[in-house]
């Protein structure tokens, strides 16, 4: 009977550091284990291409920075060419900074169907940035599947130009882009965005619901080079 309780009490520690792992992990907030490093190297280099993009528009429109400190929000975008069409034809990434409380939260990774700003005069492909200014744009990611971001009643939109600059009305997104040509018209739109679990959740280590990133309550450090692209 003692040699029992010895052999029970011994197993105890063991049991407990079970315990303590299962808790840890939990199901439900891993990462699908499938894939898993590609998606992480893909998320990483989104958030790379994306940071580029944030310097380049600064250091070419200098006036992007005190927009961006308006900013409540900013959307990037990659691989669109001649007309709005995706590059390769299978969605281009995009990737959102959300500003709460005056600080940078995110990222948030997502795919983009497909994108207009008008008839593209010239040109060939290139990134755009679209920058939330109302809180009225935002809550339209608040959506997660198959939701579109248009001009007309509900959202207003602006290409940033010398015009957008003087305007006295402040429209919910400023457009900018680095294309190789030039937009001309005003029907603004994104269709097809849909939120990337999988790539947002590899870059967290954790499954992360935009929610959580939209209202500031998630952080990482694989943010830090949009972080630094972004004025504080």
């Amino acid at each position: 009977m003692r040699n029992l309780i010895i052999a029970c009490a011994a197993t105890l520690p063991l049991l407990a550091s079970g315990a303590t792992a299962y808790a840890a992990y939990n199901p439900e907030h891993a990462v699908p284990p499938r894939h898993a490093s590609g998606a992480l190297q893909d998320a990483r280099d989104q958030v790379g291409h994306a940071a580029k993009i944030l310097h380049k528009m600064v250091r070419q429109d200098p006036g992007m920075r005190r927009r961006l400190h308006e900013a409540k929000a900013v959307f990037v975008m990659t691989s669109y060419g001649r007309g709005g069409l995706v590059v390769g034809g299978s969605g281009s990434p995009g990737v959102l900074m959300v500003r709460h409380d005056g600080r940078w939260a995110g990222p948030a990774l997502f795919n983009v169907g497909s994108v207009s700003v008008g008839a593209q005069v010239g040109g060939e492909w290139g990134s755009m940035v679209w920058i939330l200014d109302t809180h009225r744009a935002l809550r339209q990611f608040e959506q997660t599947n198959n939701f579109s971001l248009k001009s007309g009643a509900d959202l207003t939109f602006a290409v940033w130009s010398a015009a957008t600059r003087a305007q006295t009305s402040a429209p919910d997104v400023v457009v900018w882009s680095d294309f190789k040509g030039a937009y001309a018209g005003a029907n603004i739109g994104a269709t097809d965005i849909n939120y990337d679990e999988h790539e947002t959740g590899a870059l967290y280590g954790h499954r992360v619901s935009l929610r959580e990133i939209v209202r500031g309550q998630v952080h990482t450090a694989a943010a830090q080079e949009l972080v630094k692209a972004l004025p504080a």
